[in-house]
């Protein structure tokens, strides 16, 4: 280099100090995660060659780079399951050291934190949720991170930059997992700006495998009359072989007040919900925490449910971060409360599935300069003790061991709940058979009833078979006895166009769901 000593030091120090200037801005996070692949996404301030380092002893037995970019993207593949692997990101002077874990396979145990509506910063999340979730996994480590939606408030850089800091020691090392909200879609920084292969055109619904669940996300903004939508998720529940199944949605169908149900969601997505039993359904939202009892979709109304023995628990958690909402309950709420910041933990192992609302607990009155400690964007208490003030606030216990049990001593379809509809797809007529224990004893009672039609039990039940388009209007009703719904009730659908239909069997809080195609 030709240069006069003064002008070389001065061409090392502007090169000195754009090294220096690189910083991790978004990230890493971890994500698109399976059993034994995964994506780290990091975002520096400016281009750089960003290297990355990972192996399970040692960082260093796996390395890879890429040149001069600021959004970095690393695809690995060939990991194995439920295995912690340690990494180190370079990116010019700045490093990121973390680990991260594969989701486990099936048979092992899986770990799972979801919230929603932490909306930029989050100043609770900051001082509360976020710092409790971290003791939590750092006793109990997660598996996975489902946000349902709302990560910023008005879709612009200042309020990302704020939520990845605030965040970061939680995505940086447990696979996240987002979902679309109302806030996240705005502004000039929408959320697929920020993770671009969930855009539009790409990834607006996804699913994944953990442990003994499986996970369907689903774009609750896109629901309304969204037949691809529909079709998928039908598909996606109907080939997944998991013992419980879950879905992840910003809006939730049934809740308390204007925000807590979303009603034209209803006739959408709560046919396919009952047709594939899923066991628990979690959005965000309304800011509070509030769970369901069992619920079915109902005949009639698409703005109608019912209880049911079987089925889908409702969770709204959009409690993680910004000034609590207080709605009163309403049918069929179990548990509603406005009164604390948390977020839900999902624990499933072998054939039971722990569903809890953890929530912070912190005293009224506070002094940040001496109680708190600021570390890597979240607060630290010094004196309190986060986990005797992060309290279990609602618990529900699904319990599938009779299920599992069956199905590992190959037991025939009498002793569960079953439906049957041949052929399937039919033109233009089907057979519709059913059998479950306690659907049989509740048909036969009202058989002997001897009411008018035989269609109301001793008890006060009903028997009846009900038919919806994938809309969720009612488009035909059956009545039926005990020796019908065994032997199989012809369906003649000559006066229906082609179409996906759900077909329901009611007697008293046991239903049963069946889809059926009508192909013309």
């Amino acid at each position: 280099m030709n240069c006069s000593k003064i002008s070389c030091l001065f061409v090392f120090a502007i090169l000195f100090s754009n090294a220096q200037a690189i910083q991790f801005k978004w990230g890493p996070v971890i994500e698109h995660a399976s059993q034994t692949s995964l994506q780290i996404r990091a975002t520096t301030d400016s281009a750089a060659d960003v290297i990355l380092n990972y192996g399970i002893v040692f960082v260093t037995e796996n390395n890879d780079t890429i040149s001069n970019t600021d959004s970095a993207v690393f695809a690995l593949s060939g990991l194995v399951p439920n295995q912690v692997y340690q990494y180190t990101l370079y990116a010019g002077n700045a490093t990121r050291t973390a680990t991260f874990r594969t989701l486990p396979a099936r048979g092992q145990r899986a770990h799972v934190a979801t919230h929603g509506d932490v909306q930029g910063s989050g100043f609770w999340f900051t001082y509360y949720v976020g710092p409790s979730m971290l003791m939590q996994d750092s006793l109990d480590a997660f598996n996975a991170y489902i946000m349902t939606g709302d990560y910023i408030n008005n879709g612009n850089a200042v309020e990302w930059d704020s939520y990845f800091n605030h965040s970061r020691l939680l995505l940086d090392h447990i696979p996240s997992f987002p979902v679309w909200g109302n806030h996240d879609v705005g502004g000039d920084m929408p959320i697929y700006n920020v993770f671009p292969e969930y855009n539009p055109l790409n990834k607006l619904y996804y699913s994944f495998d953990a442990g003994n669940a499986h996970f369907s996300v689903v774009d609750g903004s896109c629901f309304r009359n969204n037949t691809a939508q529909q079709q998928w998720l039908n598909n996606d529940l109907d080939t997944s072989t998991a013992l419980f199944k879950f879905v992840f949605c910003h809006y939730s169908p049934i809740g308390s007040g204007s925000y807590g149900m979303c009603t034209y969601a209803m006739g959408q997505i709560m046919p396919i919900l009952d047709a594939h039993n899923v066991d628990a359904y979690f959005a965000g939202h309304k800011h509070s925490y509030e769970r369901s009892k069992p619920v079915c979709y109902g005949p009639g109304s698409p703005d109608s449910g019912m209880l049911c023995d079987n089925g889908t628990y409702f969770f709204i958690a959009g409690n993680s971060g910004q000034n609590l909402w207080d709605d009163p309950a309403t049918w069929p709420t179990a548990f509603d409360t406005g009164a604390y910041h948390g977020y839900v933990d999902i624990v499933v192992e072998d054939s039971v599935a722990r569903i809890q609302s953890m929530g912070a607990n912190w005293p009224s009155y506070w002094d940040a300069a001496n109680d708190w400690q600021l570390t890597d964007g979240m607060y630290f208490s010094k004196q309190y003790d986060i986990m005797n003030k992060f309290l279990v606030f609602d618990s529900v216990i699904i319990d599938k061991r009779h299920e599992s049990s069956a199905r590992e001593k190959g037991m025939n379809k009498t002793t569960a709940p079953w439906m049957e509809v041949s052929p399937n797809p039919f033109n233009p007529t089907a057979r519709i058979a059913v059998s479950s224990p306690r659907f049989a004893r509740l048909a036969s009672e009202s058989r002997w009833a001897g009411e008018a039609g035989g269609q109301r039990a001793a008890g006060g039940e009903k028997t009846e078979i009900y038919i919806f388009n994938v809309h969720g209007k009612l488009v035909q009703k059956m009545p039926a006895d005990f020796c019908q719904l065994t032997s199989g009730i012809t369906w003649d659908a000559s006066d229906l166009p082609s179409g996906v239909y759900v077909i329901k069997a009611m007697a008293g809080n046991v239903v049963l769901i069946k889809m059926a195609t009508l192909l013309k």
